[in-house]
């Protein structure tokens, strides 16, 4: 996990600069300290792992699939499922 936040993190958090240079960005591994005083949570939990993301990615290609698990039928209880996770970390 360190590897991908140190990468992926350090990406957004260059993005954000750019973007909004005023925006006071933090990277964490810790979710109570992360959603401290957060007026926006980006998310980047993927259950499964790197494997099930190739899997996704590749799922999308199939004719007459429901797409990647933000689109299609899918979507709703995956949803549902980040807000619960986000609501029990911000309880």
């Amino acid at each position: 996990m360190r590897k991908k936040l140190r990468i992926y993190g350090v990406l957004a958090q260059e993005v954000s600069k750019r973007i909004a240079p005023k925006l006071d960005f933090v990277l964490s591994k810790d979710s109570v300290e992360a959603m401290r005083d957060a007026d926006y949570i980006i998310t980047t939990i993927r259950a499964g792992g790197d494997h099930m993301r190739v899997l996704d990615e590749r799922i999308a290609f199939i004719p007459w699939s429901p797409g990647q698990e933000t689109t299609g039928s899918r979507v709703f209880p995956l949803q549902c499922a980040l807000f619960r996770l986000c609501w029990n970390i911000a309880s």
